[in-house]
């Protein structure tokens, strides 16, 4: 899948995602299960779309970027 922009999702299960890109831009990513797994993996930066984005998790939270930042709002 190609997407452009910033991702969200929102779900009672689990959400894995690895960006193929540099930046990842996310929206709002919610996962609302007390077993879910939220896992966000990009190669350099895990940005914030815009200011009130997020990611909620109410089970396990991995966020992992390779050589960047993690929560800077992207231009």
């Amino acid at each position: 899948m190609t997407a452009f922009g910033s991702f969200s999702a929102t779900t009672a299960g689990s959400i894995y995602l690895q960006s193929t890109a540099d930046d990842l831009r996310v929206g709002r990513i919610r996962a609302t299960s007390p077993t879910s797994v939220v896992d966000v993996t990009a190669p350099t930066n895990i940005l914030a779309s815009a200011a009130g984005s997020g990611i909620e998790a109410a089970g396990s939270l991995t966020l992992l970027a390779g050589n960047g930042d993690i929560g800077a709002v992207s231009r």
